[in-house]
């Protein structure tokens, strides 16, 4: 919105209203935040553009098409002697003798196949992100202990809206992928869960997290706001297919079930070392 307008981001404010008051959406999940609020809120900030866009080119006799928006003000391009600050220009549009409420509606692309609700069959979405990942680890072959050292991730955000952020969630999805990866994991008996706090639910500390080196592959979709992509989950995907990887690099052993425990890796390095033995007396 306050790219659209030419004002900065302490401008907008958003209102959280009761959710009776809002039109129906079918959700946001699968990392659509960015997607469909932003591409809403582009296109309900691109009406309201047009309409203040009207009144200036009114008042200044111009065409709308040659009124622009920049650093809070609006002006005429070629012409700087015609120009006002936005919020005078909102004044008096709003307050003209038309009446006039400056309002804007904004919708998000329903998604790139419609869903048939009889036939359970659709795609409500528009675009996807792609990760690659390198992974370094460090397998100690006695104990079985996996140490993470270094990622490296490639991820394909469209074009990245708040850079910052986005670094901060592709580190936030791998953390969770490599407690996925190495630590997480319910334990179930008779319908219960076993280990259900802090104390006994193993996840991944911060002395225990990799070095990140990260880097944002610009595609500039045509479906996101500005060229954006999801830019939140990624990397809980690539995350531990690429600890896995390592770790057969490091022991010859490929894993099958997540997490990939220190007492897994000590049995199968036990039976693989058996299997060996076994083949060596056969070819005796």
């Amino acid at each position: 919105v306050a790219e659209e307008l030419g004002l900065t981001m302490e401008d907008v404010t958003i209102q959280r209203v009761d959710t009776a008051m809002t039109p129906v959406d079918n959700g946001s999940y699968g990392s659509r935040v960015t997607i469909l609020a932003g591409q809403a809120a582009q296109k309900a900030a691109q009406e309201i553009k047009r309409q203040l866009a009207d009144a200036a080119a009114k008042i200044w006799e111009v065409e709308a098409e040659k009124i622009l928006f920049n650093d809070r003000t609006v002006f005429v391009d070629g012409d700087p002697d015609k120009s006002m600050p936005f919020k005078k220009l909102t004044q008096i549009a709003c307050y003209s003798e038309s009446g006039a409420v400056i309002i804007g509606k904004g919708y998000s692309e329903y998604g790139l196949e419609k869903m048939d609700f009889e036939k359970g069959y659709g795609n409500p979405g528009v675009n996807y992100s792609f990760t690659s990942q390198l992974s370094a680890v460090d397998v100690d072959l006695e104990t079985g202990m996996v140490s993470a050292k270094d990622f490296l991730i490639a991820h394909d955000c469209g074009r990245p809206l708040h850079p910052v952020n986005v670094e901060a969630q592709t580190q936030g999805a791998a953390s969770q992928g490599l407690g996925q990866a190495l630590y997480e994991n319910f334990k179930m008996h008779e319908g219960r869960t076993m280990n259900s706090t802090m104390v006994n639910y193993m996840m991944p500390l911060s002395t225990e997290h990799p070095d990140f080196e990260l880097h944002d592959i610009i595609t500039d979709d045509p479906h996101g706001p500005f060229g954006a992509k999801e830019a939140s989950e990624g990397s809980i995907i690539s995350t531990p297919p690429s600890i896995v990887s390592a770790i057969h690099d490091a022991t010859g052993i490929w894993f099958t079930k997540l997490p990939v425990t220190p007492e897994k890796i000590v049995l199968a390095l036990k039976e693989k070392k058996e299997r060996e033995n076994a083949q060596i007396e056969e070819n005796k």
